[in-house]
């Protein structure tokens, strides 16, 4: 008996049974193995001077010595966290995917079509995303680590921790209006940049999936289907359709008869659209494939951040010993204190 919407596909495509058995591979590949802990020290007096600077700068002001001070410190600790924030990118996003492909599996063995494709959906969106930040970090030029130019090593850094912060924390709403006032009151539209911060509008959301298409034949195509179910639009008529028939009569007029059954899986939807269905799973799957070759090249472009970085940070710290707190932890992340590390 077809009681979920695995059975469905299995007996209406021979590839069904093998692309839900590498769902669940590919979610246990891509998954984190290990908890990521991370200590990222950000000293709030500091943290406001830049944001002051940046004002300051950006209506084309001088900065007072204290501030400037202040917000050297302030961008050398940031460019210390560069490697753990890409860590934490890599983490979240293998998570996200994981998961995704995870309830994906789960609601194909249920009853949930449209749950089903909105999960094969945000894969999509997922890998995407993590397809942008490879070609923004891509356009970079090479880190030349021996270079002897201390400000073209900190430029380089920030341009860095500029991308990872365009492609990691895009939102479009104001969090901190939520905070105070939730979902009931307070501002309906989105996010709105105050002067001085970077901004960290989302965008290119298909962006990304038009991206993942140029790697990944059809992915396009298959978000657009796939959106469908995520939407009022027509897919939503096949939900819950457990049979079609037709009858032409004498008169050559067709009778179609179509019957809904809320206890169903759908199986006349989903046998009418297998097909589909299956090649969608395919696209998706392909897009994990890529999801992987491309954390394995950030894992090696974190490692030369990581370089970079320690580089960068022991230079600021040791052009400039008189603005760090000798017993404070060292902007490095080595977690050790400034005087024991970068300092010494």
């Amino acid at each position: 008996m077809e009681s979920s919407v695995s059975d469905v596909l299995i007996a209406c495509s021979g590839e069904a049974e093998g692309l839900l058995a590498r769902t669940q591979a590919l979610a246990v590949s891509i998954r984190p193995r290990a908890e990521l802990s991370l200590r990222i020290p950000i000293p709030r007096e500091v943290a406001e001077a830049e944001v002051l600077a940046g004002r300051l700068l950006s209506s084309g002001q001088l900065l007072p010595p204290a501030v400037a001070n202040a917000a050297r410190v302030a961008g050398t600790y940031r460019m210390g966290s560069v490697p753990a924030r890409l860590a934490v990118f890599r983490w979240t996003r293998g998570y996200a995917v994981a998961h995704a492909l995870e309830v994906l599996q789960w609601c194909l063995s249920g009853k949930h079509l449209a749950p089903a494709l909105l999960q094969a959906r945000s894969v999509l969106e997922l890998v995407g995303g993590f397809a942008l930040l490879m070609k923004d970090l891509d356009g970079l030029p090479p880190a030349d680590l021996a270079r002897d130019k201390d400000l073209e090593l900190r430029e380089w850094m920030n341009a860095v921790d500029d991308i990872l912060g365009k492609r990691s924390k895009g939102t479009r709403l104001d969090w901190g209006d939520i905070s105070e006032k939730g979902l009931l009151v307070g501002k309906k539209k989105s996010i709105k940049v105050e002067e001085g911060f970077a901004d960290r509008t989302a965008t290119d959301l298909l962006g990304g999936v038009d991206l993942l298409d140029k790697s990944v034949k059809g992915a396009r195509k298959t978000y657009e289907y796939l959106s469908e179910y995520a939407h009022p639009n027509v897919a939503f008529s096949m939900l819950g359709l457990d049979s079609i028939t037709r009858n032409t009569l004498k008169s050559g007029l067709t009778l179609s008869q179509r019957i809904y059954i809320p206890s169903s899986v759908g199986k006349a939807a989903i046998r009418d659209s297998s097909s589909t269905i299956i090649e969608a799973l395919k696209v998706v799957l392909a897009s994990c494939d890529h999801q992987i070759a491309l954390d394995a090249r950030l894992a090696e472009f974190q490692a030369g951040v990581s370089r970079a970085a320690q580089k960068a940070v022991r230079r600021s710290v040791r052009d400039r010993r008189d603005l760090f707190q000798s017993n404070e932890p060292c902007p490095c992340h080595s977690g050790k204190i400034v005087a024991a590390c970068c300092g010494r």
